[in-house]
């Protein structure tokens, strides 16, 4: 796969950085996850993982830099950027029941949870 091919990317974080006042919790983080792929961090206490990953769902605003879920900012669009990934979330799931990795009663459960996830991040307004 093309590293440069942003067509199939379903996650693209771009120079991220998090401060908060003068400490620096992430500096400069860069990487992608394709479609099917899974991605892991690794490191010590305090290194940002859990700040990375709070950014990355939108519970975080990114001192710079950029996250892009599907191609939509999670920084300048995150209700766009949110309702891709909820999308994503419930086709996803849909594929694990159809292979027979999940019991129908799973699958209705956590559609349930990803529709009522969807329904407070989209308000009233829909």
């Amino acid at each position: 796969m093309d590293p440069n091919d942003t067509g199939t990317r379903l996650l693209d974080v771009a120079n991220l950085v998090k401060h908060y006042g003068r400490h620096r919790a992430v500096q400069d983080i860069s990487f992608h996850a394709s479609a099917g792929e899974i991605v892991g961090f690794l490191g010590p206490n305090g290194a940002g993982k859990t700040t990375t990953l709070k950014m990355v769902a939108g519970l975080l605003l990114p001192t710079a830099g950029d996250i892009r879920i599907a191609g939509r900012s999670v920084v300048t669009d995150a209700v766009e950027a949110r309702r891709v990934a909820n999308f994503e979330a419930e086709r996803l799931l849909a594929e694990r029941y159809r292979a027979g990795e999940i019991t129908l009663e799973q699958f209705e459960s956590d559609l349930a949870d990803l529709l009522a996830r969807r329904d407070r991040l989209e308000g009233p307004d829909r």
